[in-house]
């Protein structure tokens, strides 16, 4: 780590009154958009969160990451939602023009495809399942239907064959699909806004620490409104993987029994819902290349890793498209 580095996160602790660095920081791997760190001070082990610059710097980036944190704070009331630690009366914190956030330290670890297990999905099911069913207000939170759009897919890739890319020939070969599934969001969006709660809204396994068999939910930032539904799809998608990129369905089915105690889905048009579900995968498709092609950011590293992701999305894509029927079935 650069030295520069080191000595903001010892300053920010002296500022922050978090205390006196006595361990550390230490680099906490497996982020893709953020930076995290674990610091030992005086006072306790934290973990501080450097925001993404290229990220913040999106018009109502921190208004939007403010907002999360208040969704966060109020859910955590009833579930186990690990929060920023509230100083003053900010979540989100203002340091030499960049953005941070500070967490109690949790010793836990997040499970991953093939060691997530049915006892893992239970309580991941029940979770989401009393998330939905609480559908807390937020003062000052509107439900606004985000702009759904048809990216610039073809001007990406115009861009990448002058680049010499090497995810070129990937893009290629799905363009028509990609620009199908876009398409297919942007038809089931228009259905699925009239019904939406506030959740965690990216409840994948990184997201999740486990102490035994106590779930800790972390990581809020994209948190905000979401169809209910659309939601459960992805956490079914994410949680339900068989290590192979096929589904096992006896976590599947752990999921959802759990959830139906808490919410009827009998009504739910699951062919809208499964349309839906290339969404999220599309947006982080969209962003990848952006940082692929050194657009928003200018970090080799970060271009690099751009570049990594927008291979493996593809490739993530077509895997759903895959199990569509399969899920369909289940459901």
């Amino acid at each position: 780590m650069e030295k520069e580095n080191i000595d903001i996160l010892y300053d920010l602790c002296l500022n922050f009154s978090l205390g006196n660095v006595i361990g550390g920081p230490i680099e906490v791997k497996g982020g893709l958009l953020h930076k995290m760190f674990k610091v030992t001070t005086d006072q306790g082990d934290y973990a501080i969160k450097c925001l993404n610059p290229a990220i913040m710097s999106r018009e109502c980036a921190l208004n939007n990451t403010i907002n999360s944190e208040k969704i966060s704070e109020t859910l955590g009331l009833k579930i186990p939602a690990i929060s920023a630690i509230k100083i003053g009366a900010n979540h989100v914190h203002q340091y030499n023009g960049e953005y941070f956030m500070f967490f109690d330290w949790i010793d836990g670890q997040s499970v991953y495809p093939p060691e997530i297990t049915e006892e893992h999905c239970n309580a991941i099911g029940d979770l989401i399942g009393k998330i939905h069913s609480l559908d807390v207000s937020i003062q000052g939170l509107e439900d606004k239907s985000e702009n759904i759009e048809i990216y610039e897919w073809k001007e990406f890739l115009e861009m990448g064959r002058q680049n010499n890319s090497t995810w070129v020939s990937t893009l290629e070969d799905t363009l028509e699909d990609i620009m199908n599934w876009n398409q297919n969001v942007l038809n089931a969006k228009a259905i699925l806004s009239n019904e939406r709660v506030s959740s965690h809204r990216d409840l994948d396994p990184k997201n999740v620490l486990w102490q035994g068999n106590c779930p800790f939910i972390i990581d809020w930032e994209a948190a905000g409104y979401v169809n209910p539904y659309q939601e459960l799809l992805e956490v079914l998608n994410y949680w339900a993987d068989d290590g192979n990129g096929g589904l096992h369905r006896n976590l599947f089915m752990a999921i959802l029994d759990k959830y139906k105690l808490h919410n009827s889905i009998s009504k739910v048009n699951w062919d809208v819902v499964l349309d839906s579900g290339y969404e999220g995968m599309l947006g982080w498709l969209e962003y990848n290349l952006k940082r692929a092609l050194g657009i928003e950011v200018s970090n080799e590293d970060e271009i690099k890793l751009g570049e990594e992701q927008v291979i493996a999305t593809i490739n993530e894509l077509k895997r759903y498209q895959e199990k569509i029927s399969l899920m369909k079935e289940w459901l």
